[in-house]
C-alpha cells in the first residue's frame, strides 16, 4: 500500500510540472498539427500525442514537453495496474471506477469530447473557445484520472482498514472468551490443586506424627 502512495506522490510532482507548462504544450501541439497539416482536427487521442512526437517534433522544448505528457500517461498506466492487483473484493463501484480509467487510457480512446469539471482549471486556461475544442480532451485526460485513481486507492486503505477492524474484533471477542473461560475455570482448578496439596499434606503430617508417637 505505500509503494502505492509513493508511486502516486511521484506522479502527482510531475502532474504539477506539466500543469506549469501546459501553454508550451498547447504550443507544441499546435506546431506539430501545423506540419502534419491536421490544423482542423483536435487532438483527440494519446496515439495522437505520440504520432506528433514520433513523426513531427522538430523542437527540443516541444519533445521534452510532448515526452513529459507521455511519460505521466505510462506512469498512470502502471499505477492503475497495481491497484487494480489489490482490489481482490472490491465493489462494483470501485471496479467501474478503474475500469473508466483503462477506457480514458486506452492510446486509441477518443477524448475529444472529455472536459474535467471544477476544481480543475485545465480548460478554463485554454486561451479561447477554439483551442478548447481542440485540446480540451487532452489537456483533462490526466486530471480525471488522477480522480478516479486518487479515489481508488482511498477506497482500497478503507477497505483494508475495515478487514483489519473486523480481524481484531474477531481476535478481541476470542481473547475475551479466553479470558472469561479462564476466571470461572482457573479459580476451581486452583482451588483443586490446592484441596489435593493440603490433603497431602495433613496426611504427610499425620502419618510423621504417627510414626513419631510409634518410636516414643
Amino acid at each position: 500500500m505505500e509503494k502505492l502512495k509513493n508511486k502516486l506522490s511521484v506522479i502527482q510532482q510531475k502532474v504539477q510540472r506539466f500543469r506549469q507548462q501546459q501553454f508550451t504544450f498547447i504550443t507544441a501541439l499546435e506546431r506539430t498539427r501545423e506540419r502534419a497539416q491536421q490544423r482542423t482536427k483536435p487532438i483527440s487521442s494519446i496515439a495522437q500525442v505520440q504520432c506528433c512526437l514520433d513523426e513531427y517534433c522538430q523542437n527540443a522544448t516541444d519533445r521534452r514537453v510532448l515526452s513529459l505528457f507521455l511519460e505521466i500517461v505510462h506512469d498512470l498506466n502502471g499505477l492503475l495496474q497495481q491497484t487494480e492487483n489489490q482490489f481482490t473484493a472490491a465493489s462494483n463501484q470501485q471496479i467501474e471506477s478503474l475500469e473508466e480509467c483503462k477506457r480514458l487510457l486506452n492510446p486509441n480512446n477518443d477524448l475529444s469530447r472529455l472536459r474535467a469539471r471544477y476544481p480543475h482549471d485545465e480548460v478554463n486556461r485554454l486561451s479561447c473557445d477554439e483551442a478548447r475544442n481542440y485540446y480540451g480532451g487532452v489537456v483533462s485526460l490526466i486530471p480525471i484520472i488522477l480522480d478516479h485513481l486518487q479515489q481508488g486507492l482511498l477506497s482500497l486503505i478503507y477497505m483494508k482498514a475495515y478487514l483489519l477492524i473486523i480481524v481484531l474484533q474477531h481476535r478481541t471477542t476470542k481473547l475475551f472468551k479466553k479470558k472469561k473461560k479462564k476466571k470461572i475455570l482457573l479459580p476451581e482448578k486452583s482451588l483443586a490443586i490446592t484441596i489435593a496439596s493440603s490433603r497431602r499434606q495433613f496426611q504427610i503430617d499425620c502419618m510423621t506424627k504417627e510414626f513419631g508417637e510409634t518410636g516414643n
